[in-house]
């Protein structure tokens, strides 16, 4: 059975994001205890919220540093929803705040849209073949809810489209982000987690 850690640092509701682990197979430990991070083959990082105080409670708890030196020993790491977003360089929500830096991008913010955040099911593009995406397909559909997004780079692998493309998964070495919540995407999402477990 594939181990993964999921960091408890208090940043939104992450008992689906667990039971879905569990669901594929995995075997979850839910920690905030840095013995127990550093030891962890698989991170995933949660986040639900505002980018500025996510990386504060990182910080506070030692942990900012802790993923950075597990990213560089190639050990996996997924980020979904602003834990994407903060394996970033840096957002621009609510001023300047610098990331993680493990993927690069810089966070922005969707303006002048008739509606944001973007809310709701819509579609993958997969841009190149990648392990991620065995048995998932450009249309499948996956669930968002942000209101920041990362522009397409060379490190995005799939891109969705809300007025314009934007990155909903990107992918350096074996560092993931998923912008959408793989937690609440059905077959789709609980495929790309799965999945994840074997890079």
């Amino acid at each position: 059975m594939k181990s993964i850690t999921v960091i408890d640092y208090g940043i939104g509701n992450i008992k689906s994001a667990v039971k879905a682990l569990e669901t594929v197979g995995y075997a979850v430990t839910f920690s905030a205890d840095t013995s127990v991070i550093r030891q962890s083959d698989r991170i995933l990082l949660p986040g639900v919220g505002a980018f500025q105080p996510a990386m504060k409670k990182l910080d506070s708890l030692n942990l900012s540093d802790l993923l950075r030196e597990h990213a560089s020993k190639g050990k996996p790491l997924l980020g979904i929803c602003l834990g994407m977003q903060l394996l970033a360089k840096s957002s621009d929500e609510f001023g300047f705040h610098p990331g993680l830096g493990l993927l690069n991008s810089d966070i922005t913010a969707f303006r002048d849209l008739p509606k944001i955040p973007h809310m709701g099911w819509n579609e993958l593009s997969l841009i190149t073949s990648d392990p991620l995406f065995r048995n998932v397909n450009s249309g499948d559909y996956v669930y968002f809810v942000h209101s920041f997004y990362a522009p397409l780079s060379s490190e995005t692998i799939a891109e969705t489209d809300y007025h314009g493309p934007f990155s909903s998964i990107m992918r350096k070495d074996n560092v993931v982000g998923m912008q959408f919540h793989p937690e609440k995407s059905q077959k789709t999402g609980l495929t790309l987690l799965k999945n994840f477990g074997d890079i």
